[in-house]
């Protein structure tokens, strides 16, 4: 099965690769920005999708409305939900 994922350099040429989560690939994940949002000296990720320019027998892949992941320092990150997104 495909997923989108991170690759986390541990610093000694070998990295780890991680899947992002599950809600986070409901759509076509088109870019990620790492910058650190909260200032805490980790690394955070806002990635963005979407795409329309399908072939005429493909939907469209419209229902990301991005996320951001925040880092936690360990490899880990928890997703901060836009407001507008249901939480379940």
């Amino acid at each position: 099965m495909f997923s989108s994922c991170i690759l986390l350099n541990n610093g000694a040429g070998q990295f780890k690769v991680q899947e992002l989560p599950v809600r986070v690939q409901l759509s076509t994940i088109n870019a990620v920005i790492p910058k650190d949002l909260d200032n805490d000296g980790v690394l955070d990720l806002v990635t963005a999708g979407n795409m329309y320019g399908t072939e005429p027998e493909t939907a469209r892949y419209d229902a990301g409305i991005g996320a951001i992941l925040l880092g936690q320092g360990d490899g880990n990150v928890h997703t901060q939900w836009s407001p507008f997104c249901p939480q379940t």
